[in-house]
């Protein structure tokens, strides 16, 4: 739960919305006070601060107040009204509050910044104290080189802008927009962008292209122009020349770096798909080894779809070299998934896909990315598959025989749940028990079976369920497994 943007927060802060997470994970919104004080690494004491700074900074006009109490001798905490909407405004809030925000927006923006007595009075810290936040500001992201210039390895200009928008547009998203001092140029590009390009975007697009802006137009105003050598994967660097002009003209640009910031918002636009896809836009070794990564990873189930459905495996090939010429030109983690919490919802209901793309990520292939990159990676595949493969193919058939004592009108009321509740997954009802059987499903207990048994009581309990959904995904993660060892030999 704690993202690694928020180093950003003043500690207490990131303490409060870790808190506040934990208790909206809760079904009941409850969770025992010792829990906390093990997860966080505090004492008693602290979680009673916390909780009291949290009653008077929830203070957002809702239909639902949010309310935080502890209870029966502090032993537990219980609370009401939160959700999503609540953290994400708290933590803005807290962002935009914390010194480290301020710290890092005047090195993004801003050349030898140092802060007047009277700006760190207003911060409430002496100068010691803003230059030991400096460094940890800096320190943060050490971790993948740094974004200061005085870094023995600084990032190129591209990333740079690249982590301040995924930064910012964590802690803004939908709620609000940075930097008011450039929100005029902002909206200006915004109408050259769609009437140029002829676009329309979504409001989840419109944040992210508002925030790009931001981000670029900050950074040419410190006169940080992108390098025409970090726009190498296209193949034509002239893309975008239909914005030069107005580079230039707005922000007074000279011809060359007005053309390399067009680019750069072509790419851009072209990455987030807000223009159609074509590879042509990119290098030929993009393209070739976008092909040659995605026939290598649809390989192990190319002979299991070849004989059912060829036109499915045509679509996930166009789709997975699409992916991949994306990551190749510009990765932009802020837009994607990137935790694997997840991840046990598709390893049991595909198997197949979760561990094709599984094999393939752990060689790394020509991707340099970060565990997060690689995780982003993994679900844009995993939506491609299901996307392009129906389920019927994708999933390996389960064969359930179905044979109670009570009857055969029992039998088939069993049958009939069964086949409206599993319909989707590519399960087989059989009337007789045979050598391909995978599960025999009764209520009594057949020693001599080579089937595997699920036993349920007469009607069959939530839990008899559970035993039979388990097991099904038992059976396919083998059969699964199974078939890609055999692919590979």
């Amino acid at each position: 739960m704690l993202h690694k943007y928020n180093y950003l927060l003043e500690t207490d802060d990131n303490l409060c919305i870790y808190l506040l997470e934990l208790l909206n994970s809760s079904p009941s919104y409850m969770i025992d006070t010792s829990e906390v004080m093990e997860i966080l690494t505090i004492s008693e004491y602290k979680v009673k601060t916390l909780i009291s700074k949290l009653k008077e900074e929830l203070t957002f006009k809702r239909s639902i107040p949010t309310v935080i109490e502890m209870k029966k001798k502090n032993s537990y905490i219980e609370a009401s009204g939160i959700d999503e909407e609540v953290i994400k405004r708290l933590r803005l809030s807290y962002f935009q509050k914390s010194v480290r925000s301020k710290i890092f927006y005047s090195n993004l923006f801003y050349s030898n910044f140092n802060p007047t007595a009277n700006e760190l009075k207003q911060w409430g810290m002496s100068q010691s104290l803003y230059y030991d936040r400096k460094r940890k500001v800096t320190l943060g992201f050490t971790n993948e080189l740094s974004l200061f210039t005085e870094c023995k390895a600084p990032w190129s200009e591209i990333n740079i802008r690249l982590r301040a928008f995924e930064i910012y547009y964590y802690f803004y998203e939908g709620i609000d927009l940075p930097f008011q001092n450039y929100r005029a140029l902002v909206d200006y590009f915004y109408q050259i962008l769609l009437m140029q390009f002829d676009i329309r975007l979504k409001d989840t697009q419109k944040i992210k292209l508002k925030i790009f802006l931001s981000v670029q137009i900050g950074r040419i105003k410190k006169h940080k122009i992108v390098a025409r050598e970090n726009l190498n994967t296209l193949q034509d660097q002239a893309v975008g020349k239909e914005l030069v002009p107005y580079y230039q003209t707005k922000l007074a640009l000279d011809l060359e770096s007005a053309a390399t910031e067009s680019a750069y918002t072509f790419l851009f636009l072209y990455n987030q798909g807000f223009i159609a896809f074509n590879a042509e836009y990119t290098t030929e070794n993009v393209r070739k080894t976008a092909k040659e990564m995605s026939q290598e990873l649809t390989a192990p189930i190319q002979k299991y779809l070849e004989q059912k459905e060829t036109e499915a495996l045509q679509k996930l090939e166009n789709k997975i070299t699409q992916i991949n010429v994306l990551f190749l030109t510009m990765y932009i983690e802020a837009t994607t998934f990137t935790s694997m919490y997840q991840i046990f919802y598709f390893s049991e209901n595909y198997p197949l896909f979760h561990q094709t793309i599984m094999r393939f990520l752990k060689t790394q292939h020509g991707f340099k990315l970060s565990e997060e990159g690689q995780n982003s990676l993994y679900y844009r595949y995993m939506f491609a598959f299901i996307y392009a493969i129906p389920n019927k193919i994708s999933l390996e058939k389960i064969r359930i025989n179905v044979d109670f004592s009570q009857g055969e009108q029992y039998n088939q009321y069993i049958k009939n749940i069964l086949q409206n509740i599993l319909q989707m997954n590519n399960v087989s009802i059989e009337e007789y028990r045979s050598s391909k059987t995978d599960i025999y499903l009764s209520d009594f207990y057949l020693a001599k079976c080579p089937s595997d048994q699920v036993i349920w009581k007469n009607p069959p309990l939530p839990h008899d369920w559970l035993l039979l959904g388990n097991k099904i995904t038992e059976i396919r993660a083998n059969k699964t497994k199974d078939f890609i060892e055999k692919s590979e030999t």
